[in-house]
């Protein structure tokens, strides 16, 4: 009998670790989707504007509004003016800027909160 490079057993062993191990990186890549795909829905939501009166939609601009900090560690959710959202909604407030506001977001008006 010919010298095999591995047992039967060995193989299977190996086979159901891969499956495992496979099954555990799709499962973050899921998760990582899923936050992804969360994040850009609520981002959508966080830029409408369409309730605003045009004065209230121009402090976005004034205030040089941004969905995504350029600046780590100055996100909105952790600013003097942020406003947490109500129940489970994604998007906060802000004192300053008018309409919903992105946590991950940013403006020229940023101060930490107390």
């Amino acid at each position: 009998m010919p010298d095999r490079p591995f047992s039967r057993r060995t193989f299977l062993l190996r086979c159901a670790a891969l499956g495992a191990a496979g099954s555990a990186l799709s499962a973050c890549s899921n998760d990582t989707e899923r936050a992804a795909d969360a994040g850009s829905a609520a981002g959508g939501a966080c830029s409408d504007v369409s309730g605003l009166t045009p004065e209230e939609a121009q402090t976005r601009q004034t205030f040089n509004y941004v969905e995504e900090t350029p600046i780590p560690g100055q996100r909105c959710d952790n600013c003097r003016f942020w406003q947490p959202p109500a129940g489970d909604a994604f998007c906060g407030a802000c004192t300053l800027v008018k309409g919903p506001i992105n946590p991950g977001g940013h403006c020229t008006s940023w101060l930490a909160a107390a």
